[in-house]
């Protein structure tokens, strides 16, 4: 099929598409002075790309390989630019396997496979690009974002994504169909429900909201009193014994002990431990704001490089967010060498293959990671919900990187509580 004559124009097709298009329409046995020849006619009469040629040297017009060389200086390649690996894990996991997907055959290169077969190579194909293909680095993240059908059936243990790929390949199709009838007929009613809903909005008031209303307006607390109903007793007093002797005593009239303040903060010392509230399990939304969040934040290899790069990520997010506890809107870089998060790994080592329920994590203190990536391993693996049975964590703000660089002028040093880790 002949190409259309170019006219230079670079916003409609390159010089270097417009040069291969020539090359493959003229017949690969044609010597390189009758190309030269014909060149010319594939060029839009008057337009810039033919003033150009007719510009060439007398010497040039009869080598293909000087008109070659000519028209890229004229019209040099554009440098691509290329996603970074970090983009290309980003792309990993906003890449979801819907639903309704599961079942289903596609088109792929003129073939009909399996919708799940062909997400998991697409898969495996930016795990390659985002350079994590020979590691385990995204696989839980994206392996809990699976349908439940799918997800139940692959198993929680794989060694890098090719393993991963493969057990996703492996699920018995038969099964998976079968699963899926039941949850397209589950689906029906479901359906069938939410029309009635909406069409009655009477049916969607709870049958306990008139309990729960007079729940709320209940008080409990001290009985009613009149002004002189117990006499008041000194602050020390003994609340149980009345100032007649006998009777049921001063304990709603015993005065509260006076609150003492807490001594202004000294940078030398650090607040006692006290152990932090569970992080409720994020859903929806929230739960994909958090997953985008961890991925943003390179998981850098056990190198010396790397191990520079995360003391920098360390230091910039002291700069940012100063002396402050982790939450899911701070999330903290992850020590080179140490397990991904939430892959049920111990919160006080960073590394999977046991956890420090009853203090039973086995590294010295001096190779535990720092409080705050033990805090925010505990708070991802809370949210997303994967590793059960969580129990809090304590831990003490913490001065300086994981390579003993301190943090601006705090001065606060680490102390480790032993109850650190997940139960």
């Amino acid at each position: 099929m002949a190409i259309d004559a170019w006219d230079g124009d670079t916003e409609k097709m390159s010089a270097q598409s417009f040069l291969r298009a020539f090359h493959r329409d003229v017949k690969v046995t044609t010597s390189s002075a009758d190309k030269a020849k014909a060149f010319k006619m594939y060029l839009v009469p008057g337009s810039e790309a033919d003033d150009w040629f007719k510009a060439l040297p007398a010497a040039s017009k009869g080598d293909m390989d000087a008109i070659d060389a000519a028209l890229e200086v004229q019209w040099p390649s554009e440098a691509t630019v290329q996603p970074t690996q970090a983009e290309y894990g980003t792309d990993l996991l906003k890449s979801r396997l819907a639903m309704a997907e599961l079942g289903t055959k596609v088109k792929v290169a003129d073939h009909e496979v399996w919708a799940h077969h062909a997400w998991a190579n697409k898969m495996l194909r930016l795990a390659a690009k985002a350079g994590v293909s020979s590691t385990t680095t995204y696989i839980e993240q994206v392996r809990v974002e699976l349908p439940k059908p799918l997800r139940s059936k692959v198993g929680k243990t794989h060694t890098d994504w090719p393993a991963f790929v493969k057990a996703i390949r492996d699920v018995d199709t038969v099964e998976l169909e079968l699963d899926m009838k039941e949850w397209r007929e589950e689906k029906v009613q479901r359906d069938k429900v939410a029309k009635l809903l909406e069409q009655r909005p009477e049916l969607q008031a709870s049958p306990t909201a008139g309990i729960r209303a007079q729940l709320t307006n209940t008080r409990i607390g001290a009985p009613a009193s009149g002004p002189a109903r117990w006499p008041l007793t000194a602050p020390n007093a003994s609340p149980f014994h009345g100032a007649a002797g006998g009777g049921q005593g001063n304990l709603f009239a015993a005065r509260p002990q006076q609150f003492q303040a807490r001594a202004p903060y000294q940078p030398a010392q650090r607040a006692p431990y006290q152990p932090r509230a569970m992080q409720a399990p994020l859903t929806g939304n929230e739960r994909r704001v958090l997953l985008d969040a961890i991925v943003r934040i390179p998981h850098h290899p056990d190198t010396e490089a790397g191990r520079r790069a995360h003391g920098d990520q360390q230091q910039a997010w002291h700069r940012v967010h100063g002396n402050i506890e982790v939450s899911v809107d701070t999330p903290y870089p992850l020590r080179p060498g140490c397990a991904p998060l939430n892959s049920g790994e111990c919160f006080r080592c960073g590394h999977g293959g046991h956890t420090n329920i009853n203090r039973a994590c086995p590294a010295p203190l001096d190779q535990c990671i720092n409080p705050r990536e033990q805090q925010w391993r505990r708070i991802a693996t809370q949210a997303l919900r994967e590793v059960t049975a969580v129990r809090m964590v304590g831990y003490g703000l913490y001065d300086t990187d994981d390579y003993g660089r301190p943090f601006g002028s705090d001065e606060a040093r680490f102390e480790e509580h032993d109850d650190q880790g997940n139960a």
